[in-house]
Parts: C-alpha cells; sequence; structure tokens
C-alpha cells in the first residue's frame, strides 16, 4: 500500500462563464501528484450568484477539504488568484476587526466562504498542520496549473444552473473543452 505523504501541493482554479452577468455559471478544480499519480478534481456551484472569484474561492475550499479528509494536514494551495490570496491572509483580519467592511466603507464580497476557508485554515493549525498559499501565474507554462484551468472551465460549461445553448461561442467552447 502506497505511503499517504506527510504534505501536499494543490493547484487550484476557478473560472466563471459570462462572470458579471446575472446567467453566470461557475466551476472549480483543483489538481495534484500523489505516489507517481495524478489526481483530478473538478465541480460547479449549483446554486446562487455565481462570479470567478466565488469559483476561486470554491476550489481553494474542497481542496483543503479534500486533504483534511485524506488526512494531510501541511498543504500548501497555488493560484493564480492573488485576490483571494489576498482576501485570506492580507486583508482578512482587518475586515474582521472592521465589521466585515471594506476600506471604502461596503461590505465585504463573498464573506461566508472566505470565512469558511479560515475556519478550516484554523482547523488544521489547531491539528499541528499549515495552510500556504502561494500564487502562481495563470496561464503559464506550469501544466498543474493549466490542467486546473481547463478543468474548472470543463465544470463551467457542465453547470446545469442556466442553458447557454442559445450562445454559439460556448457551444464551441463547449466542444473543444468536453
Amino acid at each position: 500500500m502506497p505511503r499517504r505523504p506527510s504534505s501536499l501541493v494543490i493547484f487550484t482554479d476557478g473560472a466563471a462563464l459570462r462572470n458579471g452577468q446575472r446567467d453566470a455559471k461557475g466551476g472549480w478544480a483543483f489538481v495534484y501528484r500523489m505516489n507517481g499519480s495524478r489526481v483530478e478534481i473538478k465541480g460547479f456551484i449549483p446554486f446562487g450568484k455565481q462570479s470567478n472569484n466565488l469559483s476561486e474561492f470554491q476550489g481553494i475550499l474542497e481542496a483543503i477539504k479534500h486533504a483534511y479528509g485524506e488526512r494531510i494536514y501541511n498543504i500548501t494551495i497555488r493560484t493564480d488568484s492573488q485576490y483571494a490570496i489576498n482576501c485570506l491572509l492580507k486583508w482578512y483580519w482587518n475586515w474582521r476587526k472592521n465589521g466585515w467592511k471594506t476600506s471604502y466603507g461596503t461590505d465585504v464580497k463573498n464573506r461566508e466562504i472566505i470565512e469558511t476557508i479560515r475556519s478550516w485554515m484554523t482547523a488544521i493549525d489547531d491539528r499541528g498542520g499549515y495552510v500556504r498559499l502561494e500564487h502562481v501565474p495563470g496561464h503559464g507554462t506550469n501544466v498543474l496549473n493549466n490542467l486546473a484551468d481547463s478543468l474548472a472551465n470543463q465544470a463551467a460549461l457542465e453547470n446545469p444552473i442556466y442553458d447557454y445553448s442559445k450562445y454559439p461561442k460556448f457551444r464551441k467552447m463547449a466542444k473543444q473543452l468536453l
């Protein structure tokens, strides 16, 4: 039986088709290598308002939960979303202190999932582990990051929340990705 690693590096990504529109569809994915095999997991956000940032957060959350379920508590998340990293590591403490208001006095977007991810990070820290967040350039030469990007887009296309068959652009994209 293969040995369970003590740490894991996971590449995550999120995508939203028609981002910013009422009918946006989100998908997320994560990819990692373990014991010589590549693990690829993807999914979509089944309800509610969808966005690329929410999808990025969902990918990070699902990766952390997956590693925790595998009893791996030393986790490095590599994401191309500097925004997600800043929310979780840089701005989080001030937002909490300021009643979840931004420096402009507006409500923090995606507060619920940010708090959920931070709770998981704390639970892992309490077990003596860590969750590191590292930025990787998007659409670069990193094979696993590019694969996570492709899988997140596939998941968004597969998301049944809205019917995109009326959009020729998305029919063409579906043929290429699926």
